[in-house]
C-alpha cells in the first residue's frame, strides 16, 4: 500500500512539474506579446500625432481628430 501511495505521489509531482513549466512558458509568451502590443500602441499614438495632422487639408474643410 505504501509503495502504491509513493508511486501516486511521484506521478502527481511529475505532472505538477510539467504544468509548472508550461505555465512559466505561457507567462513568458504573454509578457512578450504585452511588450509588442505596448510598442504598437506607442507607434499608433505617434502616427496619430505626427502623420495624420499633416495629411489634413483644412483649406477644404477637412476635419481631423
Amino acid at each position: 500500500m505504501e509503495t502504491c501511495q509513493r508511486d501516486s505521489e511521484m506521478r502527481i509531482q511529475s505532472a505538477l512539474a510539467a504544468y509548472t513549466q508550461e505555465i512559466d512558458s505561457l507567462k513568458t509568451v504573454l509578457e512578450l506579446r504585452n511588450s509588442e502590443l505596448h510598442d504598437v500602441r506607442l507607434l499608433s499614438m505617434q502616427y496619430k500625432r505626427e502623420v495624420l495632422p499633416a495629411q489634413c487639408d483644412f483649406r477644404h474643410g477637412d476635419i481631423c481628430h
